[in-house]
């Protein structure tokens, strides 16, 4: 396309290369991703279905490249080798988590889930999740095109009795988050051992030794459990949250709340993951602000119902479902275009909104 212009190599792998691109009308820096080899049909449906939530943005596309806006930030993989803050580590790791639920959500899996095809803006904690060429949707058939990375690939996948390929990419999880805490493989790599022995210790779960806490062993153990028994991201981001301690940004949903018929309730909902938490309220420029003293260092806003900037959880009041058709249509909205985690909050219980008003 004589609209962009190609300025420098930025990445490759053995089924394209990436390039910083400029447009030559208005100037805007993009990214160009030029196939070296298939076409790219599959990555465009994937970014269309996505929509920029957790993903790129498409700008344009022909036969053999995908045009995508530039993420800002760095990969995960060269984040963690400069970093050795763990909260920060497993903080980023809760954005990728978050992110792919939202992606599983939409009926898709990565299938190619690893630390450095995740961009991480530290400053705003906004991941994006890259290179979608192998993505497919979850009940897909379609084996071939799949260019996955040894040390994160399922053993089910390498026996080919996969049955839903979103259990790939919690698996790779597990192996992004041995990084995490020891910038090692879980299984080993090919620097140490053959391809054939990375995929044997994976189809043995045979780990490499941990030297890390008890509870961060077991979660990885549960990631790495056989196919049918494997958590969702759902379920470890709950996981996650009692981990380490990093921020979480919680958005309140309701057309009837006030800080004080609030406070018990937040106190009460918090006391169920931390148990020294504290919460006092105060208000600032007209939106309330719940400001927490926790041990895991929960930050909690409560917001007007446009104000939804990089929330990690939304809370809706179950009264407020009954009786507010808005909040309703804001939930369903929101269930569809963010990546968010939702809770419905009922009698100082918690539990996550899956879609359907009739389930709560």
């Amino acid at each position: 396309m004589n609209l962009y212009k190609i300025d420098k190599l930025i990445g490759s792998g053995g089924f394209s290369r990436v390039y910083l691109t400029k447009n030559t009308k208005s100037g805007r820096v993009i990214i160009c991703k030029q196939l070296t080899r298939g076409d790219t049909e599959n990555e465009v449906k994937t970014l269309t279905t996505l929509n920029g939530i957790v993903t790129p943005k498409l700008v344009a596309y022909d036969e053999k490249s995908i045009y995508m806006e530039f993420v800002p930030g760095v990969n995960l993989d060269e984040f963690f080798t400069k970093n050795d803050d763990i909260e920060s580590k497993v903080g980023a790791l809760y954005k990728v988590a978050c992110a792919m639920s939202f992606i599983h959500r939409c009926g898709y899996a990565h299938r190619d889930l690893k630390l450095k095809n995740v961009m991480y803006d530290a400053e705003l904690r906004q991941v994006k999740i890259i290179d979608l060429g192998s993505a497919c949707h979850y009940k897909s058939k379609h084996r071939a095109g799949c260019g996955f990375t040894t040390s994160y690939v399922s053993p089910e996948f390498i026996k080919k009795t996969i049955k839903d390929y979103r259990s790939m990419d919690v698996f790779a999880f597990a192996s992004m988050l041995s990084k995490a805490y020891t910038k090692k493989s879980l299984f080993g790599n090919t620097k140490q051992l053959t391809k054939k022995g990375v995929e044997k210790n994976i189809i043995n779960r045979d780990f490499v030794e941990l030297p890390i806490k008890k509870r961060a062993i077991k979660l990885i153990k549960n990631l790495t459990l056989p196919e049918a028994k494997r958590p969702t991201f759902d379920d470890i981001l709950d996981d996650l949250l009692v981990l380490e301690s990093f921020p979480v940004t919680v958005a309140i949903v309701g057309d009837r709340y006030s800080s004080m018929s609030l406070k018990p309730l937040i106190k009460a909902d918090l006391k169920t993951l931390h148990p020294d938490s504290t919460v006092c309220t105060t208000r600032t420029k007209g939106i309330e602000r719940i400001a927490s003293k926790l041990v895991r260092k929960i930050h909690l806003l409560l917001v007007e119902f446009d104000d939804f900037s990089n929330c990690d959880m939304i809370w809706v009041y179950h009264t407020d479902i009954i009786c507010s058709q808005r909040s309703r249509a804001i939930v369903e909205d929101f269930y569809q275009r963010k990546a968010s985690i939702i809770y419905i909050i009922n009698d100082k219980r918690r539990s996550r909104f899956s879609g359907n008003f009739d389930d709560i």
